[in-house]
């Protein structure tokens, strides 16, 4: 079965324009998670000591990594909102993907995607809501974010 193409993708150097041009400000970039042996390798490339707190977790035998910075953005972005690892063979498969699959709300840019952004924003939700249930303390901080900012 063919999944049907709902959202648009990505063209190339797209999505550098949109974060360098002020429109976006990298809004997609947030926290990911870097296998530990990565990140340790990824780290020198940290702009400016950026301040994070490491969350460690096992998964499936492996060590993951995930950097979390108090605007919950991702540690590499730099202050003009370009990926400080955006060549590199050891960035994430979610960053490689993002834009690229127009079946994939979670990879889909509401910056190109206007028409479905209360969709694109709502599915996040819903999906950060099921990982915070699931005792994520990432998740967690990031919907108790979200709550104060709307208070």
């Amino acid at each position: 079965m063919d999944k049907k193409e709902y959202f648009n993708t990505l063209k190339e150097n797209q999505c550098h324009e949109l974060c360098t041009s002020g429109k976006c400000n990298a809004d997609c970039c947030g926290c990911v998670s870097f296998l530990e042996a990565h990140f340790r390798v990824l780290k020198k490339l940290i702009p400016d000591n950026k301040e994070y707190f490491p969350v460690k977790t096992k998964e499936n035998g492996f060590t993951y990594i995930k950097p979390v910075t108090p605007n919950f953005k991702c540690v590499f972005l730099t202050d003009s909102h370009t990926c400080a690892i955006f060549g590199s063979h050891l960035r994430p498969a979610y960053c490689k993907r993002f834009g690229e699959d127009p079946t994939e709300p979670l990879y889909a840019c509401v910056h190109i995607n206007e028409e479905c952004r209360k969709e694109i924003e709502e599915f996040a939700q819903v999906y950060l809501q099921g990982l915070a249930n699931q005792g994520n303390p990432v998740a967690k901080s990031m919907l108790k974010s979200s709550e104060d900012k709307e208070e």
